[in-house]
């Protein structure tokens, strides 16, 4: 809406525009490792966001930039049960884009 990126989108608006079982979803995102820390507020509110999704997208995957080392006792670990997370390096997106292609056929 504007070139700054200033202007928040809520989730239901975006997703409103969204109308197609073809389509995945990669998100990137730290999940919470980043302050090293647990959230359950964050853990629910993703696992809200990705039941919207799934009525949206046919699968969706996260790249988190942290190594998978650091999400052990943080979000980041219980936000991995929710939906497939893939250290942000070469190999990880790599599987990331071949869990979305091979396994596209449902979420």
């Amino acid at each position: 809406l504007d070139p700054y990126r200033v202007e928040a989108i809520s989730i239901t608006d975006v997703l409103s525009d969204v109308n197609s079982q073809r389509l995945v979803m990669l998100i990137v995102s730290d999940a919470g490792v980043a302050r090293s820390g647990f959230n359950q507020e964050r853990i629910d509110l993703t696992r809200e966001f990705i039941f919207q999704l799934r009525h949206k997208v046919r699968r969706v995957a996260l790249l988190n930039p942290m190594p998978s080392q650091r999400w052990d006792g943080t979000t980041a670990e219980e936000i991995a049960k929710l939906i497939p997370m893939f250290e942000l390096n070469k190999k990880g997106l790599q599987n990331a884009i071949h869990f979305l292609r091979v396994y596209s056929k449902q979420f």
